[in-house]
């Protein structure tokens, strides 16, 4: 199962419960902070995808988060979309980057394509 353990570090206060109880996705730092294993971690957050059974084991660490600053989330499996764009609408999607409105095409496409979604949703009501 494939999933992603998050740490709001700034509201950690190092008391070790999570890496007690999973010492496999928890780890402390030179100030006792936890951070995810093998994730990348800054001094505000720690995050980490993994695929593995050890999910559950994962959950007990966040429900004994005093805190409650650790976040295990299921990754769902992601669609893989192709699509065909004409022409001139990717010169207008390359305007908008020149105009720095998006930072690359894959931007533009995704918000096109979740406006797409919720003009559908509100057809469908």
């Amino acid at each position: 199962m494939k999933y992603q353990i998050e740490i709001e570090r700034k509201g950690c206060i190092a008391c070790g419960s999570c890496y007690s109880i999973d010492p496999y996705h928890f780890e402390p730092d030179e100030e006792g902070k936890s951070t995810v294993i093998g994730g990348e971690t800054d001094d505000d957050t720690s995050s980490g995808v993994f695929d593995d059974d050890e999910i559950e084991t994962a959950g007990e660490a966040e429900d004994s988060c005093p805190t409650s600053v650790i976040t295990v989330i299921e990754l769902t499996n992601a669609i893989e979309l192709s699509v065909t764009i004409p022409e001139n609408q990717i010169k207008f999607i390359d305007e908008l980057i020149e105009k720095e409105r998006f930072d690359n095409r894959s931007q533009v496409i995704e918000k096109a394509i979740e406006r797409l979604i919720e003009q559908q949703n509100k057809d469908s009501k």
